[in-house]
């Protein structure tokens, strides 16, 4: 993902909700994959420690271990990079499993 000038607050900086879709989506599919497949999720926290800004028009990639799944939710890990290898968050997401309605 690269943000671009969409992603900026009014005063210039960049808005710390772009890193969301980014994680929440990487940060899932490693909690997802080990779900059984009658199952569905949902995003109950998503946190986020920042070191720096992105930089405009850079890629940033993100990726992701569990730290568990089990029949209630999961939970995971990740890091979020940019095209030099820099670190601009480490995040964490929990998530609630349940039957699919």
């Amino acid at each position: 993902m690269a943000p671009g000038p969409w992603s900026r607050e009014q005063d210039g900086r960049f808005a710390a909700g772009v890193h969301g879709v980014l994680a929440d989506n990487v940060l899932a599919q490693a909690v997802l994959a080990h779900r059984r497949p009658d199952m569905w999720a949902v995003t109950t926290e998503l946190a986020f420690d920042f070191f720096a800004p992105p930089v405009e028009g850079q890629e940033l990639t993100a990726s992701a271990r569990v730290l568990v799944v089990d029949a209630g939710g999961g939970g995971s890990r990740g890091r979020i990079i940019d095209e030099s290898g820099g670190a601009v968050a480490d995040v964490s997401v929990n998530r609630t499993l349940g039957d699919v309605p």
